[in-house]
């Protein structure tokens, strides 16, 4: 092949030798440019989804009306505990979190994101610490709308962490106007056509329960999230890695009205959203204090995989998962705000916490979760300061 040089009357022949070492030369440039393209449509796309800042407001919702974020978290340091009689009492002492990171295999974990420089937030929207309610939600023809989990999140922006409490579903607590029920009945019972107009929904009256039960102060955000929405954004960010610590068996898992069996095998694991969302939901395999645990382990797991650049370059096809899926207080660019700033936290920045309590069953022979008001106490004073909060049975 000959190649003629622009401007001059020279020629070079192009042996295949050369040819491939030209083809090879300009393969890298050509990549490059592709990446450097695809990355400027993906922050292109990220802004064309956010409001200016000057139009954004936020309004905090009524006193009476606001959520918490909670995911279920047991105490790894006393799984026996749980299943001791109602009436039995044990020592109280300084809550310790549980380590989650120790099932969350990342070797990029310590590594900052691409979006760790402007990623921190000095206030939210003049406050130095929010709390926020996450309910994630199972919903059956017939048994109406209830959280699966539910979770207190405390976020201190001052110090960069976050405090993450789960409340067992199946807590015995008194549910403002309905007497005492499983705290997740509450969601429910205000679903109720009958009472949800006077209680504000399902939102309104788990709100005022949770209030009402635990003293806190201030609910600035809430979050409520499907099933489906949990698999999809899962599968949306590539699947998840954990450590299953032991086999796992569940033959009641609850699934298209039926019970199927469910297993998992011990060690490290990559899943989907399918097989995470079963991961977190099987308990017949152990208890509610077990799921916890396996709840708070999914979710350190999605937000280590958030860190990583490839998550990072996917930010447009969440946003979708989020605007269809989610419920939420927060304005698209708070969930932006927020979610950059929690994909940054370090592992050791993130504490998990679980209410802890006593397995028993009530007079209709119905299994709850009882907790005892100092141990509570204790925990919630970690989670979200001295005094900001009080268990209240």
């Amino acid at each position: 092949m000959i190649m003629k040089v622009p401007g001059t009357q020279r020629q070079i022949a192009l042996t295949p030798l050369k040819l491939l070492g030209l083809v090879l030369l300009l393969i890298p440039i050509v990549w490059l440019t592709y990446l450097l393209v695809n990355i400027w449509r993906t922050e292109a796309a990220i802004h064309e989804t956010l409001p200016d800042m000057a139009s954004v407001s936020f309004t905090p919702e009524p006193q009476g009306t606001q959520p918490i974020l909670i995911f279920p978290t047991p105490d790894a340091t006393s799984p026996a505990a749980a299943t001791t009689a109602p009436n039995a009492t044990r020592p109280s002492g300084v809550p310790t979190p549980y380590d989650a990171g120790q099932l969350v295999p990342n070797p990029t974990a310590s590594q900052p994101t691409p979006a760790a420089a402007d990623s921190s937030i000095k206030d939210w929207h003049g406050k130095k610490r929010i709390n926020v309610l996450l309910l994630g939600l199972d919903q059956r023809e017939d048994e109406g709308t209830r959280p699966d989990t539910i979770m207190l999140a405390s976020l201190d922006f001052e110090h960069n962490k976050a405090y993450v409490l789960s409340i067992p579903r199946d807590l015995y607590v008194n549910v403002p106007g309905f007497q005492y029920h499983k705290i997740n009945a509450a969601y429910a019972i205000g679903e109720n056509p009958e009472h949800k107009k006077k209680v504000n929904g399902g939102l309104g009256l788990m709100l005022l329960t949770l209030r009402s039960n635990f003293g806190i102060k201030r609910i600035d955000a809430h979050a409520r999230v499907s099933f489906e929405a949990f698999v999809t954004g899962v599968d949306k960010i590539g699947g998840i890695d954990l450590v299953v610590p032991k086999r796992l068996v569940d033959r009641k898992y609850p699934e298209d009205g039926k019970e199927i069996r469910v297993a998992f095998k011990k060690g490290s694991q990559h899943m989907n959203g399918e097989q995470a969302l079963k991961y977190a939901r099987i308990r017949h395999t152990d208890n509610d204090f077990g799921r916890i645990q396996r709840q708070q382990q999914v979710l350190l797991a999605i937000q280590q995989k958030t860190r990583t650049p490839s998550t990072i370059l996917k930010a447009p096809g969440l946003l979708g998962v989020i605007k269809d899926n989610v419920k939420t207080s927060l304005s698209a660019r708070d969930q932006i705000r927020l979610a950059r700033w929690g994909a940054s936290l370090p592992r050791e920045n993130i504490e998990f916490y679980t209410l802890q309590g006593q397995i028993g069953t009530t007079q209709e022979d119905e299994s709850v979760v009882r907790a005892d008001k100092r141990e509570a106490d204790a925990t919630l004073d970690r989670v979200f300061g001295p005094e900001e909060a009080e268990f209240r049975p």
